[in-house]
């Protein structure tokens, strides 16, 4: 990130006039990166504590004289966080930005995270994404493994690519999910134009699109969907019309990582409604299924759902 543009979010936040996505970006600048690193500048504690105090006091001060509106204590946190990048010449952003940035969700709940380009990308449980080195200066290059929902700034002159193991998808400002696993990969278009691609085949996907690699045999390959149900798994309320047993399937495999085996291939076309929360254990929402509808899953080991 420029310097410049970093003093003009500051100053934003400074005078009351930050979007919601600049204040997640210093929010999570001050938890991640400043805290990573501050215990490496500051050898002695003391001395880290007596300047975090003095560089307190002097916004708070200023805020005192110039605002018109009560600052919150997490305001004057961050913004004490701000002052101390500033004091070091900015050394610790700059040594993150030419170095790869990991955001790792190992909560079994979904966890967003607001890029400083604006963009924003909701993890899964168990996946992580890397933010490659001078990402929004010289590019906006991550790298995806598990699951992601994607709803990314728009910027022709620094197109947004993710590579998921063998495969990219390049945007320039879009909303889409993408999902990975052992055997194959799902690209789910929600919002605009996504490029897939590969070595030898490229996709250009719209919304409703799902474009599946296929990781055994290197293939690409293009579907009508309902965007909207592959990602549910970023809401806590699941309400679910008339959708058909096929699609719940990859419902309970993406939120609740259980598959459904299906002796009876007919039950795979057969729709229901039903509405649950993502807190539910699959018992209760298997005994609700199975109360209002002809055929019967049943919870077997190894995390699988037997049909009928």
């Amino acid at each position: 990130m420029e310097e410049e543009y970093f003093k003009i979010i500051v100053e934003k936040k400074l005078n009351g006039t930050s979007t919601p996505a600049e204040d997640k970006f210093l929010e999570q600048f001050e938890q991640t990166m400043l805290e990573k690193n501050k215990a490496n500048v500051f050898s002695d504690n003391a001395k880290r504590i007596n300047i975090n105090r003095d560089i307190f006091s002097k916004i708070n001060a200023t805020i005192n004289t110039n605002s018109k509106g009560k600052k919150s204590k997490k305001f004057l946190q961050i913004a004490a966080s701000i002052v101390m990048i500033f004091s070091l010449g900015l050394s610790y952003f700059y040594s993150d930005n030419e170095t790869d940035i990991v955001y790792r969700n190992t909560t079994t709940c979904p966890k967003k995270y607001t890029l400083i380009d604006g963009s924003t990308i909701t993890l899964n449980q168990n996946s992580s994404l890397v933010q490659k080195k001078y990402f929004n200066s010289k590019n906006r290059f991550v790298e995806l493994q598990g699951e992601a929902f994607f709803e990314i700034q728009k910027n022709k002159s620094l197109p947004f690519i993710i590579k998921t193991k063998t495969i990219f998808t390049k945007v320039v400002g879009t909303k889409f999910n993408i999902n990975s696993n052992e055997e194959y990969i799902n690209v789910s278009v929600n919002e605009g134009l996504v490029k897939v691609y590969n070595d030898k085949d490229t996709i250009d996907a719209t919304v409703n699109t799902q474009i599946t690699y296929d990781l055994k045999h290197n293939i690409l390959t293009e579907n009508s969907i309902k965007s909207d149900l592959f990602n549910l798994w970023t809401k806590d309320e699941y309400v679910l019309n008339n959708i058909t047993i096929a699609e719940l399937s990859r419902i309970f495999e993406s939120v609740y990582d259980h598959q459904i085996i299906f002796k009876n291939e007919k039950i795979k076309k057969m729709k229901i409604s039903i509405t649950f929360h993502r807190n539910d254990p699959i018992d209760i929402i298997l005994a609700k299924i199975n109360l209002i509808n002809e055929f019967k899953l049943t919870k077997k080991q190894n995390n699988m759902i037997e049909s009928n």
